[in-house]
């Protein structure tokens, strides 16, 4: 009777005799020892016939959650052939707790969490809980889990929209339950996209906080909107958005002459869509050649860059995440640029 309190034995029953010399009565052991637990009253009789009746009792205290406990029935007389027919019977044995509703309550860790994040909901009912149940609904399916406590429950973006949700615990006790449930609130992330002009890189200046990064290198004292580059590197930005972080799209940047000009300036960006964009800063004279070729200095695609634009796309989808060095050159000269695909 293990998660079991405040039994009840309850059984009906036929006794006759003679007082104590004919006696019928109840016996309880608790895993160590046996004990009386009652001595029932003699029944009515019927024309010789004993008639049957119901008694209840309630078990000792020592019988809460102790899985050894037994009950006996036990019968003595002195063999006068005095009695009734049947002198003892017992039927209809059963063993019962009482069905006392639970307060349903719960603690959890927050109300308001970002999209990729968990919440922590713990159980607190008062009562002899038998088990509990959690339901949230999200995207019109509910979500449940049954006698977990506490409860994690995590909200990945690629399942969870944003907004506002309810989670409802459901504590049971002897059949009877009770509900409580609270509000939470599941933001976005959010999703900068760095522009550049020049050497400056900006992002929108609505996120709360800002933080600039060279590679995995937190930029000191690089917490604004935007932020200009003296050297060259891979850079990203990682915003707050009313507690919710995030970063941004990576861009690499290289500042190398223009092979006509020591005023142009190229850079190389990286687009999430596996486009590579060559940038000038000013818009190109003559056509150029572009080859790029991986570290062992292996050519792995070549095209023209023709006049007139400052902006060359090429396909990137091919190429594996790695170092590559991008090649502009004309037939006098060429400029050669480091370019870390992500």
């Amino acid at each position: 009777m293990l998660r079991k309190t405040g039994i009840t034995l309850s059984y009906n029953y036929i006794e006759g005799g003679s007082g104590t010399v004919d006696n019928g009565t109840v016996w309880y052991y608790d895993g160590s020892a046996w004990s009386l637990l009652e001595d029932p009253p003699k029944t009515l009789t019927c024309s010789g016939q004993g008639q049957w009746a119901h008694r209840s009792v309630a078990l000792p205290s020592s019988a809460n959650n102790n899985a050894n406990v037994k009950i006996g029935f036990r019968w003595v007389n002195n063999d006068d052939g005095v009695g009734t027919d049947p002198s003892f019977a017992v039927d209809s044995v059963s063993l019962s707790k009482s069905a006392t509703a639970p307060v349903a309550s719960f603690t959890t860790t927050a109300t308001t969490a970002c999209l990729d994040s968990c919440i922590t909901f713990t159980s607190t009912s008062t009562g002899t809980i038998d088990s509990v149940r959690w339901v949230i609904v999200v995207a019109g399916i509910p979500v449940m889990a049954a006698n977990t406590n506490p409860m994690v429950l995590c909200f990945p973006a690629t399942f969870v929209p944003p907004g506002s949700y309810t989670v409802r615990l459901r504590a049971y006790s002897g059949g009877v339950a009770d509900s409580s449930s609270t509000g939470i609130t599941i933001k976005a992330n959010p999703h900068p996209a760095i522009t550049k002009t020049g050497k400056t890189l900006t992002v929108p200046s609505t996120y709360l906080c800002y933080q600039w990064y060279n590679g995995t290198t937190a930029i000191t004292g690089a917490t604004n909107a935007t932020y200009t580059f003296s050297v060259s590197g891979t850079y990203k930005v990682v915003v707050d958005s009313g507690g919710c972080k995030a970063p941004s799209n990576v861009i690499s940047t290289l500042d190398v002459n223009n092979v006509n000009s020591t005023v142009n300036k190229f850079w190389v960006t990286q687009s999430s869509n596996n486009v590579l964009t060559l940038n000038s800063e000013l818009a190109l004279t003559e056509d150029l050649g572009v080859v790029i070729t991986d570290q062992a200095g292996r050519q792995l695609l070549s095209e023209k860059w023709v006049k007139g634009s400052d902006n060359k796309q090429v396909s990137s989808s091919h190429l594996v995440p790695g170092i590559y060095f991008v090649r502009i050159s004309n037939s006098s000269t060429a400029e050669v640029l480091k370019w870390i695909k992500q």
